[in-house]
């Protein structure tokens, strides 16, 4: 935080109207994915733990707080909810989740462990970058990155290599 007080750097929120085309977890295929899972899985004829446990706090819901539901929904929920597990499971993959950090270039494709920047700011832009704007990009905000993570990075050319661009490390 000091540091980036020293260097003039503000931390900012995303635009509300941003937030759909730039945060991973928009972008990633999981919640559409869960939403498909959850209209055809279910264990409507099946006796599983889960259920019958769902089922018992149901029963505890009514008694103590007087939840009163049809049974052809009590039985739509507690079927959805011990689905959970399964259709998460299809959804919540390591591939599935990378997606949208990959879409927004908060990962890149080579190492899945650095920003790509040239997909960041090509995705604030909301069009392809220009040469001119990534020359300015390189001349600009990656010397003060490098300058930033020098210390952090396990090799600040191996991870400036999977972005196009070997820099050496300053002096």
């Amino acid at each position: 935080m000091e540091q980036d007080k020293r260097d003039r750097i503000v931390s900012c929120k995303h635009s509300a109207g941003r937030t759909g085309v730039e945060q991973a977890a928009d972008l990633s295929p999981c919640f559409k994915i869960v939403n498909r899972q959850q209209q055809i899985a279910t264990l409507v004829n099946e006796s599983t733990v889960s259920k019958t446990n769902l089922v018992k706090m149901f029963a505890v819901a009514h008694d103590k707080y007087g939840l009163t539901l049809k049974p052809t929904k009590k039985d739509a929920v507690v079927d959805c909810l011990a689905c959970a597990p399964q259709t998460a499971t299809k959804a919540f993959t390591q591939h599935n989740i990378q997606k949208g950090f990959l879409a927004n270039g908060k990962i890149d494709k080579v190492s899945k462990s650095v920003p790509d920047l040239k997909v960041m700011i090509g995705g604030t832009l909301g069009r392809e970058m220009q040469k001119t704007e990534w020359d300015l990009c390189q001349r600009t905000i990656v010397p003060l990155c490098q300058m930033r993570c020098s210390c952090l990075c396990r090799g600040w050319n191996k991870c400036t290599e999977s972005l196009g661009m070997l820099l050496p490390i300053p002096g």
